[in-house]
């Protein structure tokens, strides 16, 4: 039964909810679970049909997304190692639930409303987040709460990303050549619910 009063058991609840809809949309597996406040620091999902790892980020499309500093670095030393995958994507969920803690005692209909609600996934290429981090502010504010510095990474960002062309890419100093950009609407499911979102990958070519 999850305290669905409780702040942190929601943040949880959320953070597993999408890394399994992620799971199911592209056909990935779960990393086992770490301790991030020890250090313990990797993706999320591995997905041998994409040739990469998948780090799922999730949140109202009202806050802002945190990019931890220290994933950011522990991703640039996996790439270099590049072994089992190639690449890393960074996946996004924005949703529209709001006052979860104050509004819902079911956590059934809590999933259900996400899968609802949910009004964007974006996907990026780790090379066009760490671009995007460099003009970003960070938040050191938090640490008392026990988060670690991140990059404050506003949803505005991927309504920009979601809506712009290829030639757009010039405003982050990324050859253009070099990447991708599709954009399609997606199936979410959660039980007997379904609902459709839109999608936008930005990949860089191989």
């Amino acid at each position: 039964m999850i305290d669905l009063g409780n702040n942190y058991a929601v943040r949880q609840f959320v953070g597993m909810f999408f890394e399994e809809l992620a799971e199911r949309i592209f056909e990935a597996k779960m990393i086992p679970r770490r301790n991030f406040r020890e250090g313990d620091i990797h993706p999320d999902l591995e997905c041998s049909k994409l040739d990469a790892w998948l780090e799922i980020k999730a949140t109202q499309n009202i806050r802002p997304f945190k990019i931890y500093l220290s994933q950011v670095d522990k991703y640039k030393k996996l790439l270099d190692d590049s072994f089992p995958y190639s690449r890393i994507f960074y996946v996004f969920f924005s949703h529209q639930v709001f006052n979860i803690s104050r509004d819902y005692t079911d956590s059934e209909k809590l999933g259900q409303d996400l899968v609802l609600n949910t009004s964007q996934v974006l996907v990026l290429d780790f090379s066009v987040v760490l671009a995007i981090c460099q003009k970003l502010d960070v938040a050191t504010e938090y640490a008392h709460s026990g988060y670690p510095p991140f990059y404050k990474w506003d949803h505005r960002i991927n309504t920009e990303l979601a809506d712009w062309t290829e030639g757009s890419l010039n405003y982050l100093n990324l050859d253009i050549q070099k990447y991708r950009i599709k954009k399609a609407q997606i199936e979410l499911s959660y039980g007997e619910i379904k609902s459709v979102s839109p999608l936008t990958i930005i990949s860089a070519k191989k």
